[in-house]
């Protein structure tokens, strides 16, 4: 009888063993952890691949000036005709002539992204980040366009992750609007859980 029993309950035990990908968190949501040539990051098993990203996480890579980059988008499940949730936009930035990227080329990115038509009151602020990395936290009134309303300025929050990788550096992005952030019981747990979670490959697991 013990035999039937360790029989029956031995594959049992290698199925639950051969799906580590997929994990609940302390709210009892699922987890997943998408990986690719460059970097593993951990999200909510509910969030989406964006328009043009692959849904195996691989990113799309194109030319921008002096570098070369490697774009990931992923977000929240869309709610109703506008998008109403937490959206990632991580760009790993190499230079074509093959010197390193700096932090000083980051910080160059994040204010031209920030200077563009149609935003305005922009406030930044530096939060708590590991050693040699840096973490940014933009607050601003962005435009966008409502069907019903035309063009309207909206609060947002945008969260900057720069985490240097030998010659190239990866921006991670998160976006957030204010009234969405406020809605949520969590939201900035959940965003810097998602940050810390961010590896780049051969990074140890306690970086």
């Amino acid at each position: 009888m013990k035999k039937l029993l360790l029989c029956l309950a031995l594959p049992l035990f290698l199925l639950t063993m051969s799906v580590p990908a997929f994990a609940k968190d302390k709210t009892g949501k699922g987890e997943k952890v998408i990986e690719n040539k460059l970097y593993s990051i951990t999200l909510p098993s509910d969030w989406e691949p964006g328009s043009l990203q692959k849904k195996d996480g691989t990113p799309y890579e194109r030319n921008a000036g002096p570098y070369h980059l490697y774009i990931f988008q992923w977000n929240s499940p869309k709610k109703g005709k506008f998008f109403d949730g937490y959206g990632i936009f991580l760009q790993s930035y190499e230079r074509r002539d093959g010197k390193a990227v700096t932090m000083a080329d980051m910080e160059k990115e994040i204010q031209r992204n920030n200077s563009i038509s149609g935003v305005s009151d922009v406030k930044r602020s530096e939060q708590k980040a590991k050693p040699g990395q840096k973490q940014i936290l933009i607050t601003r009134k962005g435009q966008n366009y409502s069907e019903d309303k035309g063009w309207v300025y909206i609060q947002e929050r945008i969260y900057y992750l720069i985490y240097p990788d030998g010659q190239r550096m990866h921006l991670l992005k998160l976006f957030v609007t204010e009234d969405f952030y406020q809605r949520q019981s969590n939201a900035e747990k959940l965003i810097q859980k998602i940050f810390a979670s961010f590896r780049v490959k051969g990074t140890p697991p306690s970086q």
